[in-house]
């Protein structure tokens, strides 16, 4: 009779606590309100005890991140202690101790949430660890819709495994896997062709396909080239930041051969023998920096080539320098008594010398009769060569870029 009057009450409990919302059950919900009924006839605890008890855990159980990991979970375990409140202030006439059991159902509800989370690790290993990639990668911030929608789909395998469904949640997850593949491919994309198609796009508005037709369709092809190569081997990290790196030098080339080209084709004659002097005296002033003078009066692609020539003499003084000091400071190690003059001696700077008047005659060869075009900065220039940085460089004529190809 005592059994059966209790499968009464309990059958009666489960209905109203499993009334709220049938579609965001647990598949062991019946069970564990079962099993909280059968433990609140045994408990000590007093309603209020067992509420604030399941109220903690809940705490507990959201710092570990099971609002992931087990959401229908922590969503019933929150209705039950929503319950239990309310059977605090008016309690079901038909059954005893309503609130108590509640409450240690909550409880159940959050400890079986860790056996979830367990679950879910071992069934959705790939996707969580793809997760992960789009985390380190910043695509929570940088695509944040796309990444909220697959987040959303996660979620969908996760409350599936909570239901019971472990075999579907396996088979959904390789669709899940090929569209986080794809946010991944973005996401690369968006960090690393961001700027060049920027570039290129800047290029097109300017017209840069009649006055710098050759560099924007090469921009063009190393653009969709650097596409490409990422779709293909995104986890190839290096890679894919070379072609960005290579997509951004001939989208930024095409856009200023566009931008000074426009601008030297409608050149006065007065304007184009200023702009010519400009060119020669930042030419000088890099001479005057090494030689301390002004280069001999030449053809400009002929001068480009001597300050090439000039830098390419000073690294290798530089080099033999460095060798030299190293020599020295091996001598030093196998014979501690060497005089510290001997040290002072050798790594000495060593002046540098005026280059003679034949070093300045132009060089002969086919391109010295060649044109000078238009120079960039050379993605190799470094901080020595200050004196062309150009600010303001979509300005006009009197700042202007120059480049050694």
């Amino acid at each position: 009779m005592h059994s059966r009057k209790f499968r009464i009450l309990s059958t009666a409990l489960i209905y109203l606590l499993l009334s709220a919302c049938a579609s965001k059950q647990i598949a062991v919900s019946e069970s564990i309100q079962q099993r909280s009924a059968q433990e609140a006839t045994k408990s000590t605890l007093t309603p209020e005890q067992a509420i604030e008890t399941a109220e903690q855990k809940l705490l507990d159980a959201k710092a570990a991140e099971l609002e992931f990991y087990a959401p229908l979970h922590l969503l019933q375990a929150q209705e039950s202690i929503t319950q239990a409140r309310e059977y605090l202030v008016e309690p079901p006439k038909d059954i005893k101790n309503a609130a108590l059991m509640a409450a240690i159902a909550a409880q159940n509800f959050i400890e079986d949430s860790y056996k979830n989370k367990t679950t879910v690790k071992a069934n959705l290993k790939e996707s969580l660890a793809h997760k992960e990639v789009l985390i380190t990668l910043n695509t929570p911030t940088l695509l944040a819709e796309d990444y909220q929608d697959i987040m959303e789909d996660l979620l969908d395998l996760v409350k599936l495994i909570e239901k019971g469904d472990s075999a579907q949640a396996g088979r959904d997850q390789t669709s899940l896997l090929s569209d986080m593949s794809e946010l991944e491919i973005n996401t690369l994309k968006n960090i690393h062709l961001t700027e060049a198609e920027a570039f290129f796009e800047k290029a097109d508005d300017i017209d840069a396909d009649t006055y710098a037709e050759i560099s924007f369709e090469k921009a063009a092809k190393v653009l969709e080239a650097s596409n490409n190569f990422i779709r293909k081997n995104y986890r190839d990290r290096k890679g894919v930041k070379k072609a960005g790196e290579e997509a951004l030098w001939a989208t930024k080339h095409a856009y200023f051969v566009a931008l000074e080209s426009e601008k030297v084709i409608k050149l006065e004659a007065v304007e184009s023998e200023k702009h010519i002097l400009h060119i020669v005296s930042l030419l000088n002033s890099i001479n005057q920096k090494a030689y301390g003078k002004d280069l001999e009066p030449q053809k400009l692609y002929n001068a480009t080539e001597e300050l090439i020539k000039m830098v390419s003499d000073l690294k290798k003084q530089l080099e033999a320098s460095q060798l030299e000091t190293k020599h020295t400071l091996n001598k030093l190690k196998t014979s501690p008594e060497t005089s510290i003059i001997s040290i002072e001696n050798s790594v000495a700077p060593k002046s540098l010398a005026p280059v003679s008047t034949e070093t300045q005659m132009p060089i002969k060869n086919a391109a010295a009769e060649q044109p000078l075009p238009l120079i960039f900065p050379d993605k190799s220039a470094g901080d020595d060569t200050a004196a062309l940085e150009l600010k303001n460089d979509e300005q006009g004529f009197d700042n202007v870029e120059l480049m050694t190809e």
